[in-house]
């Protein structure tokens, strides 16, 4: 098995250290394993929401959290798809526990 580069290990901290759960969690572990060595990743909204196992207005809102939280920074992209560059160092440095990102809401078993 090789070994976990830098940033993957950093991922992991700042999910461990920062609360990170649910759908949070495994949305910033995607970015990580999609990222290159300098943190940059490009996947779709579609392609992310289907490996998170979500919506992509719900996985868009999740995106914002971990974004407006420091561990992501999103570049825009009109047209074109947008670039994530993950910064869990920076949040490392910092230190302080986020508060926990929400799950999705309930589904209702009995729509109609």
């Amino acid at each position: 098995m090789p070994a976990l580069d830098r940033l993957t290990v950093r991922c992991l901290e700042a999910v461990d250290h920062l609360r990170l759960r649910g759908t949070g969690r495994a949305l910033l572990l995607l970015l990580c394993a999609q990222a290159d060595r300098s943190g940059a990743c490009w996947p779709t909204m579609s392609t992310l929401a289907q490996q998170a196992g979500t919506q992509r207005r719900y996985t868009l809102e999740l995106l914002t959290q971990l974004e407006g939280h420091g561990l992501v920074q999103v570049t825009r992209r009109p047209g074109r798809g947008s670039v994530y560059r993950l910064t869990p160092s920076d949040v490392l440095r910092r230190m302080e526990p986020l508060p926990e990102i929400p799950g999705p809401p309930p589904a209702d078993p009995w729509p109609g």
